[in-house]
Parts: structure tokens; C-alpha cells; sequence
């Protein structure tokens, strides 16, 4: 299914984009709505699919106005994809970096942080538990970095993406804060396994979405029929892009919390004043 008006090999206009993060966000439920992702003063606070497709934005931007040709090159040769292509792969990466928000462990942390109660009560209100974190008296909270990594991975492996793929593709969103785990991926099987269905559910919303909205399926098949490893080469250098895609998009002053009109501006100027 081709949904962003384009062939996989030729590179996204930074407008497609937009339309494409928009689409994305008509889309989302009123479940996923409720999750936040980032929170600012008086009670302020941009829930969590916002987040991600302003990151995509930022990504888009990133790639077309910044990053140098020599390394689109390097990425086509690590990778053996074309540059639209390449381009493809690291929107799909960037919209996905924070899936791992969709946790009943990164949303409960509101209970736990003086005057941001209300952040999980709109999450309860929208049907998603988070009865065990009223009751945890430890901190050992499980990092968004590594929930994202896992959802990659389980869900591209569903969809029936071989686990060297998924894998890799999970290192790159799970090592978005810099830090990839050393902890084996089906360590983390039983504690997923044990969330709710709605949890599961929006998780699964939350994926399908950024996988039509970038429409990365015939990247990752030519992955798979290439052969071709993804190699540290191309995994440090996606997720520096993908770092600097979601610190762009968690400047404030470039997407404010509370959403007025579109946010094709707010890109232009902060790249027009980061740069």
C-alpha cells in the first residue's frame, strides 16, 4: 500500500510529510490521545502521538535541509537502498523512537511526580489501568527507551520481518537516549505479555500508524531480499539522526505544548534558528 504519494526510491517532499503526520493524527483514537509525552508548566502537556509525528516532521527536515550528501551516500552503501529509500527508513524510525511511552510504566510515573496527577487520571479515563503503579512502592521503572524497542521489534517480526531485521530496527529506537540495553529482548516477554489488552492494543494503534503513514514496507522487503546486514555503520549513524529529530521536536519554543494551527511553522522556524 503506497499512502504517501510517491515511489519508495524517490525522496518525500517535506510537505508530503507534513500531510502524512497529519493524516496520522485523524486517525489516532481518543485512547492514544490520552497517553502523554511531554509536560511543561501550569499543567501543560503534548500527548503522545503529537509527539511522534512532530519528531517525523523534525526528521524530514533533518534530512532535507541538513544532512550532507556524503552521508546519504554512506547510508545508501551501508544499507544498499536508495536514497528515497534510506530516507524512508529513517522517517519510520524517528516516528517510532517514542512508541515506548505507551506503557503503563511511563505513564504512571505522572502519579509519582507532584502536580502531574492529572496526566494519569486522563489516561484512566480513557480506559488504560494503571492500578499495579498506584501501588508500587519501588522505582524501577521499566525505560520508554526500551518498551520502544521492544514494540519495534515484536510487531515487525508479526508482520513477518525476519528477527535479525526487527532486531536492529529495535536497537536503533531503543537507543534514542543514547544508551542501547544489554538486555536480551525476551527478557521483557513475560512483563509485556502480562499488560492488559487495551495496553497491547493502543501499542499495536500506535505502530500500524507509523508504519502506513512513512509506508516503509517495500524498504524493509528489499532489506530482506538484499541480505544485507544493517551494520553498526548505519545503526550509529540512523540513530544520531534519530536523536537529533527528537530533540528538535521537544523544543518548546519550536512546538509548543498547547497546539495552535499546523505544525509545517514551527519546523520551518527551528530549523531556520537551530541550524
Amino acid at each position: 500500500m503506497n499512502t504517501s504519494g510517491g515511489a519508495p526510491t524517490q525522496e518525500l517532499s517535506q510537505s508530503t510529510i507534513a500531510c502524512s503526520s497529519d493524516k496520522f493524527l485523524a486517525n489516532c483514537s481518543n485512547v492514544s490521545k490520552s497517553l502523554w509525552a511531554k509536560t511543561g508548566d501550569d499543567e501543560q502537556w503534548m500527548n503522545l502521538p503529537q509527539h511522534m509525528a512532530d519528531s517525523m516532521c523534525a526528521a524530514g527536515y533533518v534530512w532535507a535541509d541538513w544532512l550532507a550528501d556524503s552521508v546519504k551516500i554512506a547510508l545508501c552503501r551501508f544499507t544498499g537502498l536508495e536514497v528515497g529509500e534510506v530516507q524512508r527508513l529513517y522517517l519510520f524510525l524517528a516516528f517510532g523512537h517514542d512508541l515506548g511511552k505507551a506503557h503503563p510504566d511511563f505513564s504512571g510515573m505522572a502519579i509519582k511526580i507532584p502536580g502531574q496527577g492529572h496526566l494519569a487520571e486522563a489516561v484512566e479515563d480513557a480506559g488504560l489501568s494503571l492500578h499495579c503503579m498506584h501501588e508500587r512502592t519501588d522505582e524501577r521503572w521499566l525505560p520508554h527507551g526500551r518498551s520502544s524497542g521492544y514494540i519495534m521489534r515484536t510487531n515487525l517480526t508479526g508482520l513477518g520481518y525476519s528477527p535479525r531485521l526487527a532486531n536492529a530496527l529495535g536497537s536503533v529506537v531503543e537507543a534514542h537516549h543514547g544508551i542501547s540495553s544489554a538486555v536480551k529482548w525476551k527478557n521483557l516477554d513475560s512483563s509485556f505479555r502480562r499488560l492488559p489488552d487495551e495496553w497491547k492494543s493502543v501499542q499495536t494503534e500506535l505502530f500500524e500508524g507509523v508504519y502506513l503513514a512513512t509506508d516503509v514496507e517495500q524498504v524493509l522487503k528489499t532489506l530482506e531480499v538484499n541480505g544485507k546486514d544493517l551494520n553498526a555503520d548505519a545503526l550509529q549513524l540512523l540513530t544520531g539522526l534519530v536523536v537529533m529529530a527528537d530533540w528538535i521536536a521537544s523544543n518548546t519554543k519550536a512546538f509548543p505544548l498547547q497546539i495552535e494551527g499546523g505544525r509545517l511553522r514551527p519546523i520551518v522556524w527551528c530549523t531556520a534558528t537551530a541550524w
